[in-house]
């Protein structure tokens, strides 16, 4: 019988050697750099004008397609769902629930997320589950090209002098 003083790993360390998905996690990168962010105002009303509209319990989310980027969101709290701390704590929930979602590893998407008044879960993984049911809906349109739309802007003709 061998003691657990023979070996060099403890029992913890053990199982996370023996776990890849554990290893996966932690060699991710857990940032949030700014390629993977909507940050000026024309990406977020190009996203609210041309995207299709996805509504969820606690989230309204526009999709876009973004022609084979990687996937960036954009968040918008108002002032409606609570004070700036409260604000704040919903945007790293959302950040996080993104970071974690199947939606980071999807291609060729701009999503606009407004948080509904004062409905934000405080549980990480209600966001999380949402944010891939968002997936699966936007993966099914992206096959028929539903999210992908022409401008509305009218073409002038600037030859007339």
């Amino acid at each position: 019988m061998t003691s657990d003083a023979d070996s060099p790993l403890t029992s913890v360390e053990k199982t996370y050697t023996n776990s890849s998905e554990v290893a996966e996690q932690i060699l991710q990168p857990q940032g949030f750099p700014r390629r993977l962010r909507l940050r000026k105002r024309g990406q977020f009303l190009r996203a609210q004008r041309l995207g299709h509209r996805i509504h969820t319990p606690h989230l309204i989310v526009y999709l876009v397609s973004n022609r084979g980027q990687p996937t960036k969101i954009g968040l918008t709290v108002s002032k409606k769902c609570g004070k700036a701390h409260a604000r704040n704590r919903i945007k790293r929930l959302l950040r996080e629930a993104f970071r974690r979602s199947i939606l980071r590893n999807e291609v060729g998407f701009d999503l606009s997320v407004i948080a509904r008044k004062e409905q934000v879960p405080s549980d990480l993984n209600i966001l999380i589950n949402e944010l891939n049911s968002i997936a699966h809906k936007s993966a099914k349109a992206l096959e028929n090209n539903k999210y992908i739309k022409k401008s509305k802007r009218k073409k002038t003709n600037l030859t007339k002098m």
